[in-house]
């Protein structure tokens, strides 16, 4: 059923502006909740991967990365109100 539609999807991680396998090569299935059948494997991020994100995007904002670590476990909602009062 899904094998169409996701065939061009990325699976990867989407990491300084380019898609990349997990650092560890790690991966876990999507299940489709009506099926119970596996319908794609996607990258699985660890801790390597998370702060490359972080690099990566504070590289981007020109902000210091050790500025934006803490930031990784607000959601975007938070970051965005961050963001603009840091720039108040």
């Amino acid at each position: 059923m899904y094998d169409n539609l996701l065939a061009k999807v990325p699976t990867d991680l989407w990491i300084g502006g380019k898609w990349t396998p997990s650092s560890d090569n790690s991966r876990f299935d999507v299940i489709d909740p009506a099926t119970e059948k596996a319908i794609a494997s996607v990258a699985s991020a660890s801790i390597a991967d998370a702060k490359a994100a972080v690099d990566a995007a504070a590289a981007r904002l020109a902000i210091p990365s050790l500025l934006l670590q803490p930031l990784v476990l607000l959601d975007l909602l938070e970051l965005q109100l961050l963001l603009l009062l840091l720039r108040l």
